[in-house]
């Protein structure tokens, strides 16, 4: 009995602890450009498969967007529906990762550890609130491994076959999750017939994704950050990417070693049991596939060309296991010295204390924010009349989605364009930050643009929305 109240109690625990983050706070999980292009292209599959919209293309994979689009089938395509998912899926994978740690040898402790350290997380509640595809490819690949245990544990092709299919679709969710085939296959193997078997149903719940990238000309797994990866980014703190060009504060190694010594995602008090843990793991054998998860992640994370905490996450369940593997260490060390006991409680009091307390301040903090900047979006619809053409930047699919504009992406904008698209005598609207075109995007295709407007148009600011300037594009 004890052994099911333990998830279900995570399980509950890390609901309410991200329910009541979004309490009062109006957040629908809409923000930046990402959710809402994920959002929209949902909704945009239920008309390709209902005859009411052409095929057309998509830049990530269909993972995410398929998943919203079943669960706007079922209940309504708002983004609430969404976000709810996402939550859900976010408050199962603290009793997932549970399961996981008990099925490679975890005790209940050790394995409750791993467990609330994703409940806790605050990396992990925000990703849990947003639509992105996050912590949907995170849940898919921990059910993976779980399945993977399992079958490794206690046999059963089934659960080879399943583990395979999540692992597929970890990877139409999340490209990065293609780095874990070596892992798992490694781990699985025994026989080939059995890994032939899931290689192929790899293959067939990998095909319309295929499919679809051959139909649309969509880019598929060649992701940009693929393309200028290096190792030598890791000392690195300056880049220019599709993104623009960033001047970070931290090297990446730097950035991405946060995952032991940031609160957001695991408290530094537990930095010498994840140490154990991963002491423990070298020496108890059978550990090499999570050491290689977390390892093969960080790897990537050093050598591209960007720095975002989401993408931690994708270390964040090996991490939790192996600081679990720690505790345990740590109890069995301690058992018959006195004193011990009550401070590795201690221990795990205050680091948990720290985290909330993190994640309390962090996540209400990033939710405003959002809210701030969609703010900039929803007052612009309010001014300006229906139907007017509007120039942008980083707002262009919120304008999409709040307004009835004619909105024009400034990214791919040239000079010519810009000439072509002038009707004189009539007034067209910019709504952009002008620190972050002059900045991060300086010598660009959207600097290059809002400098012509400006100097060949004139521009007369109308009004000012945080870091947002809405200005009257003179005729």
């Amino acid at each position: 009995m004890k052994m099911r109240l333990l998830p279900a109690l995570l399980f509950v625990v890390t609901l309410l602890l991200r329910v009541g983050l979004l309490v009062g706070s109006g957040f629908d999980g809409l923000y930046g450009q990402d959710a809402y292009a994920y959002h929209q292209f949902a909704a945009l599959i239920l008309k390709m498969l209902g005859g009411q919209a052409p095929l057309t293309g998509f830049y990530w994979p269909l993972g995410y967007p398929a998943l919203l689009a079943s669960a706007y089938h079922l209940f309504g395509a708002v983004p609430t529906v969404g976000q709810a998912a996402n939550v859900l899926l976010g408050a199962l994978l603290a009793p997932l990762v549970y399961g996981l740690g008990r099925e490679i040898g975890l005790r209940r402790s050790g394995a409750a550890v791993a467990g609330l350290l994703l409940a806790l997380g605050g990396q992990a509640a925000q990703s849990s609130l947003v639509l992105m595809s996050d912590i949907p490819a995170l849940m898919w690949v921990t059910g993976s491994a779980f399945l993977l245990a399992c079958w490794k544990k206690r046999g059963g092709d089934g659960r080879l076959l399943t583990a395979a299919a999540l692992l597929a679709l970890a990877i139409i969710t999340r490209w990065t999750s293609i780095l874990l085939i070596p892992l798992w296959t490694l781990a699985a193997w025994r026989s080939w017939k059995p890994l032939l078997a899931a290689a192929l149903l790899m293959v067939c719940v990998f095909l319309p994704q295929h499919l679809f990238d051959e139909a649309t000309r969509s880019p598929g797994p060649q992701h940009d950050y693929l393309n200028g990866w290096s190792l030598t980014h890791a000392f690195e703190s300056a880049f220019t990417d599709i993104d623009g060009h960033f001047e970070y504060a931290q090297t990446n190694i730097s950035f991405y070693a946060r995952f032991v010594t940031d609160p957001y995602f695991s408290t530094p008090l537990f930095a010498p049991l994840l140490l154990i843990g991963l002491y423990s793991a070298f020496r108890r054998g059978g550990w090499g596939w999570i050491i290689g998860w977390a390892l093969l992640n960080l790897l990537f994370l050093l050598g591209i060309t960007h720095q975002n905490d989401r993408f931690l996450l994708t270390m964040s369940v090996p991490a939790a296991l192996l600081v679990g593997a720690g505790l345990d260490n740590a109890k069995a060390w301690a058992q018959g010295r006195r004193g011990v006991p009550p401070a590795l409680a201690l221990l795990l009091a205050a680091g948990s204390l720290h985290m909330i307390g993190a994640a309390a301040q962090t996540v209400p903090a990033w939710v405003a924010l959002q809210q701030h900047n969609k703010d900039a979006a929803l007052r612009t619809v309010q001014r300006l009349p229906v139907g007017v053409r509007v120039y942008t930047f980083s707002q262009t699919l919120a304008l999409r989605e709040y307004g009835d504009f004619e909105v024009i992406e400034l990214y791919e904008l040239a000079p010519e364009t810009l000439q072509a698209q002038w009707q004189a005598g009539q007034d067209d609207y910019l709504l952009v930050n002008g620190w972050e075109l002059e900045n991060q995007w300086a010598g660009r295709s959207p600097q290059i643009a809002y400098h012509w407007l400006r100097d060949q148009r004139g521009l007369e600011q109308i009004a000012r929305y945080g870091n947002f300037t809405l200005y009257r594009v003179k005729g």
